[in-house]
């Protein structure tokens, strides 16, 4: 990864260019998805980002790491009840995660 910090920044062309390396050999990992997911919403692409969660949870539906972060990323973009959907389906795998549940009532009152 040499090269893709700099000065504590990221060098977004270097990244990308790793990301497309890895996509070849590693295309449809779930895990390796979800980094690249994560990715793409530190560099403010949430469109991108959106779809890839959105992929991940196509083939398991049942992956709540993706639930959340879906959820963070829709909030992000403004679509709230897409956002509290996905965070009451991430719930029903982690029923404690209190801050899941400030998140969605905060967003409702918000609509």
């Amino acid at each position: 990864y040499k090269g893709v910090v700099i000065d504590g920044k990221y060098n977004v062309s270097d990244a990308e260019n790793i990301i497309k390396k890895f996509d070849a050999i590693l295309e449809g990992h779930k895990k390796f998805e979800f980094m690249k997911a994560k990715f793409m919403y530190d560099i403010k692409k949430y469109d991108i980002a959106e779809d890839i969660l959105e992929r991940i949870l196509e083939k398991d539906p049942s992956y709540y790491p993706a639930m959340k972060a879906l959820a963070v990323t829709l909030e992000k973009k403004g679509d709230y009840d897409k956002a509290i959907q996905y965070y009451t389906q991430y719930l029903q795998y982690n029923p404690a995660d209190n801050d899941v549940l400030l998140r969605i009532n905060s967003l409702k009152r918000m609509k």
